[in-house]
């Protein structure tokens, strides 16, 4: 069988476009989805990211808005994309920012694969990053510390298994990892927010959040040198298709 790549939509938000594409279009509103990856037709069944916790608990510890439809609900939006989360035997945790890793808990059987400077980092971020990891340090709850157990660690580039491939892609956190899927159209890429929209990748625009912009510039560089497609992660236009390839 070969590999499919499923877009999976958990809830939408409003932001500052600065945010998505480093110092461009300050104060333009842009609505971004935030989305669970599956890929199916691998030696296992494989989620990138979890998205974040439901709006209610992010609203009171965050004040952040984010709009989730009811087929949206992750447990309900992944039924609708056929996949059941108890049958899902990894999840790639791309980076540990609050809106990837809010619901690791919904895949009880699976093994989470996070690299080893991710962890380090978010355990202790620099302050101006405090809340976007939930850092316990700066006295918040990270979602992801009951499914510690699970966590595989991992150190740089890896194979998971046949066509299935780890990228340490660092710049908008020091252990962000991308994943690269080899398919009977190519590679594809799912660079996390190393790419959050398609003007990042098109216009070679970092992200608007990043600890390190020459770390940027090398991800990108290492994404052209193996990817022929990339699938930007805060993207609607992604779900003009049901499935990639």
């Amino acid at each position: 069988m070969a590999l499919k790549i499923k877009p999976v939509c958990v809830g939408t938000g409003e932001i500052d476009k600065s945010i998505l594409t480093y110092l461009h279009d300050q104060g333009t509103k842009v609505k971004v989805p935030f989305i669970v990856w599956v890929i199916e037709g691998g030696e296992k069944l494989v989620v990138v990211d979890a998205g974040p916790a439901d709006p209610g608990t992010v609203f009171k510890e965050r004040g952040v808005s984010i709009h989730q439809e009811d087929h949206e609900e992750p447990a309900q939006a992944l039924k609708n994309a056929g996949v059941d989360p108890s049958e899902v035997g990894i999840v790639i945790s791309t980076h540990l920012h609050w809106d990837h890793c809010g619901n690791f808990s919904l895949f009880p059987n699976a093994d989470i694969y996070v690299q080893r400077r991710e962890l380090e980092f978010a355990v202790a971020p620099l302050e101006i990053f405090g809340a976007m990891y939930e850092a316990a340090i700066f006295k918040r709850n990270p979602k992801w510390v009951n499914s510690v157990s699970r966590f595989r660690v991992m150190d740089g580039d890896v194979d998971l298994f046949p066509g299935v491939k780890l990228l340490h892609l660092p710049g908008h956190t020091p252990g962000l990892q991308g994943v690269l899927i080899s398919t009977n159209n190519g590679n594809y890429c799912i660079p996390s927010d190393t790419v959050n929209i398609t003007e990042n990748w098109e216009n070679q625009i970092p992200p608007g959040i990043h600890v390190n912009i020459e770390d940027c510039y090398q991800s990108f560089r290492k994404i052209e040198r193996m990817a022929d497609h990339v699938l930007p992660n805060h993207d609607m236009k992604v779900f003009d298709r049901v499935a990639y390839p």
